[in-house]
């Protein structure tokens, strides 16, 4: 088998990995609250448990990037952090809302221990055939398994009206995410053998006005709660539609993810001019109050998150040294999760008075990372 099938063989299997993954995950996240007030939690401890899991998943990988890079381990911080979905299937025998939530909160830990390591790996081994297009087809994945898991849990929670069956049901994912982890691994033990240097001489200079381009371009974008509030608040769309809106967003992603990805593979850093214009229009078309515009919305919406799946992390790669490349996709991740909570409290608090304000904070921040982006592309030409 030549070595282009062997690592598109590969990619496959690590999208399985997310795909399996992500059924997981996203089986549970939609009940977790209503589990937990089953257990006897208050308001306040769900919404503690959702934000210290999201603050763990996040700033647990500025660390484990770095760990990653100085120990060369980048599979076993892989099997590591997604053996930490075990928790998930194992709430079938909890009883106990303390022994929840810690299960809950591990899950997250786990998230953080294993992003920056898989990217890595991602990133060595899809040089071969195009790093953009190899996360875009990982994100297809990735997205599939998000909509199959809810409706793992649906049917069978449906059906045995419990929620200890849904989370045995999770016992079968999590075997082929092992199973799978296992023959990728057998492909590619050293996946950092296979990258060779690129043509821009790195330096750190480069990179972190990148990372300052991604914060700002991911600061003023909107989340789909905060979307659909207002959809239902402006009486744009009903219950059911929103729901459906959301589904059409996640299938426009998986299939955008490719598309972008393989576009960058072609024009790189030149694809990242379309981000801050696509997520300012995502704002204007949001909160605009009309049925039609509400579709473009959520067409952008799906654009956006595929943009910064598969683009982003692409790039992260193409700047970064092999010898760094676990604690850039670290940094890369935590700015990413800090630029999007700080940007949607702001965005919540500017709401309150007119969204107008949140256009022009939408504004003012993509006009800022589309500086940045040109700053950065000066400075790569001069490195190339």
């Amino acid at each position: 088998m030549e070595l282009k099938d062997r690592v598109l063989k590969f990619i496959v299997l690590m999208g399985l990995v997310s795909l399996f993954g992500d059924m997981i995950y996203e089986g549970v996240r939609g009940i977790s609250g209503i589990y937990l007030q089953s257990l006897g939690a208050s308001m306040m401890v769900v919404s503690i448990t959702a934000g210290l899991g999201e603050f763990l998943g996040y700033s647990v990988r500025l660390i484990s990037g770095t760990l990653v890079d100085r120990l060369k381990a980048y599979w076993f911080f892989t099997f590591l952090g997604y053996g930490f979905l075990i928790f998930i299937p194992l709430l079938a025998f909890v009883d106990s809302l303390e022994l929840a939530v810690l299960f809950i909160l591990l899950e997250r830990f786990g998230k953080g221990l294993r992003t920056p390591a898989r990217d890595t790996i991602v990133s060595f081994v899809s040089q071969k055939v195009g790093r953009g297009v190899s996360f875009g087809i990982i994100k297809f994945f990735d997205q599939f398994g998000s909509i199959i898991g809810p409706l793992i849990f649906l049917i069978s929670y449906s059906l045995f009206h419990n929620y200890k069956v849904g989370f045995s049901a999770m016992f079968i994912p999590f075997a082929m995410v092992v199973i799978s982890l296992f023959m990728a691994r057998k492909m590619f033990p050293n996946p950092e053998k296979l990258e060779t240097p690129t043509l821009i001489e790195n330096s750190n200079r480069i990179f972190y006005v990148y990372i300052l381009f991604t914060f700002f371009s991911i600061v003023s974008m909107p989340n789909y709660q905060v979307i659909s509030y207002f959809f239902k608040l402006s009486g744009v769309l009903n219950n059911e539609q929103i729901m459906v809106f959301y589904m059409l967003a996640m299938f426009f992603e998986m299939v955008v993810a490719i598309v972008i990805g393989k576009t960058y593979d072609i024009y790189k850093f030149k694809i990242l001019t379309f981000l801050p214009v696509v997520t300012f229009l995502l704002v204007i078309f949001s909160f605009n109050g009309y049925f039609y515009t509400a579709i473009i919305s959520v067409l952008l919406y799906g654009t956006v998150l595929a943009i910064h799946e598969s683009v982003m992390r692409s790039a992260v790669a193409d700047l970064t040294k092999v010898s760094k490349r676990g604690f850039s996709y670290g940094i890369f991740t935590f700015i990413f999760g800090l630029g999007y909570f700080l940007g949607n409290v702001t965005i919540g608090f500017l709401s309150n008075k007119g969204y107008v304000y949140v256009v022009i904070f939408s504004g003012l921040t993509q006009f800022i990372s589309l500086l940045l982006l040109i700053y950065l592309f000066q400075l790569t030409k001069k490195k190339a």
